[in-house]
């Protein structure tokens, strides 16, 4: 599960990174752009109507300078809109034919301004310029507008992707925490069980209660050895007691000729216990036999 959702945060914010790549690539720069474009435009309009409104040939030159000069920026804005433009590209291209139409009209205007000409310039402005003019910042707003719609789906964009990446994470972090509480409580049982088990049956052994021990867990793991290996002590511990008890009893009545049943149990250091049980038969019965010879 933590690999699955490194995997997809990462994947959201390539996604994301992406996106906001596009953003800044597209809308970002084209709107940067177009302001550059509108801004100069406004500027070529005064600076023509400036040129024709004064006689002045000093401030006749500075607005001639001036709208040459922002005709100049509008050029080299316009291949960077038509790079990173991500709406119509007819828009453009009405966009770059009015600026063509415009620009040897506003030369026209400006030579007449330049001659003194201004009610000639005037004239012929408001017959020609206009009309390509309002045209050319119908197609401007248009871009502006196309291109602030598109940054806007962009933004909601980046914004769905967001919401769907902390949901995503949201949810697998929860059913992370619900695996770990389960398989937590699962193995917390499976150790605990067992320990409380083992830990009642060596009690009941140091206890000497060996008929109360009874181990019913049963696994292949550590755990399981530790119960196996105490439940064999425990039958062979029965198994000793039972038939050291067996073979007093019958020595008690007086009969030596008794046997042990259960041999195998005496393993380890039980065999000398069996040793010494058979030294034991073997000396009362000697000794018994003396006296009942004695005796006769």
């Amino acid at each position: 599960m933590l690999i699955l959702g490194c995997a997809v945060s990462v994947v959201d914010l390539l996604n994301m990174g992406e996106q906001t790549e596009t953003f800044y690539e597209g809308p970002f720069m084209v709107n940067g752009s177009a302001n550059i474009i509108n801004s100069n435009f406004e500027r070529m309009q005064k600076a023509v109507y400036r040129s024709i409104s004064n006689s002045d040939p000093v401030i006749i030159k500075d607005a001639i300078a001036d709208a040459g000069e922002s005709a100049a920026i509008i050029q080299e804005q316009l291949p960077v809109i038509r790079e990173h433009f991500l709406g119509d590209p007819q828009i453009i291209e009405r966009l770059e034919d009015a600026l063509t139409r415009l620009a040897p009209m506003r030369e026209k205007v400006l030579q007449l301004a330049g001659e003194n000409k201004n009610a000639e310039a005037a004239a012929y402005m408001e017959n020609n310029n206009i009309f390509v003019i309002q045209e050319a910042q119908e197609e401007l707003d248009s871009l502006v507008e196309n291109g602030n719609r598109k940054g806007e789906e962009l933004v909601a964009g980046l914004k769905e992707k967001q919401e769907k990446a902390i949901v995503t994470l949201l949810m697998l972090g929860s059913i992370s925490v619900v695996i770990s509480i389960v398989f937590g409580v699962y193995i917390t049982r499976g150790i605990t069980r067992p320990v409380d088990e083992l830990e009642k049956a060596a009690r009941s052994m140091a206890k000497g209660e060996l008929s109360d021990v009874k181990i019913r867990y049963k696994s292949r793991d550590e755990m399981g050895n530790l119960a196996e290996n105490i439940r064999t002590m425990t039958a062979n511990l029965v198994c000793v007691i039972q038939d050291e008890t067996k073979l007093l009893n019958q020595m008690a009545e007086g009969n030596f000729n008794v046997q042990c049943e259960n041999e195998d149990c005496y393993v380890g250091e039980f065999r000398q216990l069996l040793e010494s049980m058979k030294d034991i038969n073997t000396s009362l019965s000697d000794t018994l036999l003396q006296i009942s010879q004695s005796a006769d």
